[in-house]
């Protein structure tokens, strides 16, 4: 079932070499097995005052419960030879697995 496989990078508080505070990515877990699957339909968003039309992928992250995910991580799916850039919303975890709605929106 879990043939798919995530990276899940986090903005986090760092300090430059200047001493201001900025945020860096940083890879907190790599390569986790879990399933990407549908959770809905796709949808456009063709507003009159966009000159580009958009389209957010609505698809759904299962992976064991032991892992922390937090909304808008960014997550690398690998799935079939493919890779994907997600970002999370917030993990709904049960007993043996948790679900993560993930979204992209890119343009058509």
């Amino acid at each position: 079932m879990r043939n798919d496989r995530v990276t899940v990078v986090r903005q986090v508080e760092a300090v430059d070499d200047i001493g201001a505070d900025i945020f860096t990515e940083t890879v907190v877990y790599a390569d986790i097995p879990c399933k990407l699957g549908q959770a809905g339909k796709n949808t456009l968003d063709n507003t009159p005052t966009n000159s580009v039309t958009f389209v957010t992928a609505d698809l759904r992250l299962c992976l064991a419960p032991d892992y922390t995910i937090l909304a808008n991580d960014k997550l690398i799916v690998k799935h079939k030879g493919q890779t994907f850039t997600f970002w999370a919303t917030q993990a709904f975890k049960y007993m043996t697995h948790q679900e993560i709605s993930v979204y992209a929106k890119t343009e058509a």
